[in-house]
């Protein structure tokens, strides 16, 4: 039996560079968060509560950041379709049917 090979679509590198960051902040940033609260003397309770806002801000300001910079990365691919296609000649009715 032959095998389908699907391939992956390519993601934009600068998509996939601030979705790998971002992930890395959002490990980080609570992990120190709850590290320094235990440090400074609070409960284990209040430390996870701190860490767990971190990662709900974070995540939120994350999430903001990420969806505008793939809207934009759509944006720019879809001007670069429809300048291929009025370069091409050809109408995107023909590509309708």
């Amino acid at each position: 039996m032959s095998e389908a090979r699907v391939e992956k679509p390519a993601v934009p590198l600068l998509v996939e560079v601030g979705l790998t960051l971002w992930r890395l902040v959002l490990a980080l940033v609570p992990a120190g968060t709850v590290a320094l609260s235990l440090l400074s003397g609070a409960t284990l309770w209040d430390a996870t509560l701190r860490g767990a806002a971190a990662i709900l801000t974070l995540g939120l300001v994350g999430w903001g950041m990420n969806w505008m910079l793939a809207r934009g990365a759509l944006a720019a691919l879809a001007a670069a379709l429809q300048e291929a296609v009025a370069r091409s000649g050809t109408s995107t009715r023909q590509w309708q049917a």
